[in-house]
């Protein structure tokens, strides 16, 4: 009986001391709870100090006048000279040491404005200047062939008749008095001797635009590197023209000296 007293009055103490303990705990949790919150709100409230970074804030107009004496002249250089390390143009100092400050004297520059195109408007008269003459090419002679001597200074080719221009044929019935008594015509004469220099071989003339094709070609002649109209004055069989070319002029001179050709059978 009494054992069973005793466990009867100790099971509501073991219930208590329980309940306390679970109390006890509770409250160390929300006393920490309490104590986080106080801390970090108690943070967010205080502004953090951060350095300064950006140096000492410039000195304003009145402590710089405050630290310069009475009639002195203040040496502080701006900013921008400190920036860009040029020297101050008054006291011409940089830093500590003097400067020599010069001066670089900028020429004066004239703007050139070119003259204004003339504007034209309608209605308006425009004189056009007129085009430069093209230029004109040598002419070159033309390969002829075999031409016919119908004179001593006439050539009958397939391009018409040819006439050599700075000669003059004799007189077709002019007479040549032979060693033999015989007096044929100059004119045949002198036909036969130029037949028999030009033969068969190419004659080369440089053939202008006739007027007329009635006309003569009055031109000049090659046979080879010879002139025609050269060869057959120099050889006496016809004569230089009023107004040929000085080297015609002289050929027929030296052919009348040497009596040459016609120069040997008549008297002129």
């Amino acid at each position: 009986m009494p054992s069973t007293g005793s466990h009867g009055s100790s099971g509501p103490v073991s219930k208590r001391s329980s309940l306390r303990g679970i109390g006890a705990l509770v409250a160390a949790v929300l006393l920490a709870g309490a104590s986080w919150f106080a801390i970090t709100y108690s943070d967010r409230d205080t502004p953090s100090e951060t350095p300064n970074v950006e140096g000492p804030s410039p000195a304003t107009d009145e402590q710089i006048e405050a630290d310069t004496a009475p009639g002195e002249q203040s040496t502080i250089a701006e900013p921008d000279q400190l920036a860009s390390g040029r020297p101050d143009p008054e006291t011409g100092t940089q830093g500590d040491a003097p400067v020599d400050v010069q001066t670089e004297i900028i020429p004066e520059v004239r703007q050139v404005i070119p003259d204004a195109e003339p504007v034209v408007q309608p209605g308006d008269r425009v004189e056009r200047l007129p085009a430069p003459p093209l230029p004109v090419e040598p002419p070159r002679p033309v390969n002829l062939g075999i031409v016919v001597v119908e004179s001593a200074n006439r050539l009958d080719t397939r391009r018409g008749m040819v006439t050599l221009s700075g000669t003059q044929a004799v007189d077709p019935d002019l007479t040549c008095q032979l060693s033999d008594g015989r007096q044929p015509l100059c004119s045949v004469l002198a036909r036969t001797a130029v037949r028999r220099f030009v033969g068969q071989r190419r004659v080369d003339c440089i053939l202008g635009i006739r007027s007329d094709t009635a006309d003569d070609h009055v031109t000049t002649c090659q046979i080879g590197d010879s002139d025609l109209a050269g060869w057959v004055i120099a050889q006496g069989w016809a004569y230089a023209a009023e107004g040929a070319p000085e080297e015609l002029q002289e050929a027929e001179r030296s052919a009348r000296e040497l009596g040459l050709g016609l120069w040997a059978l008549i008297d002129r």
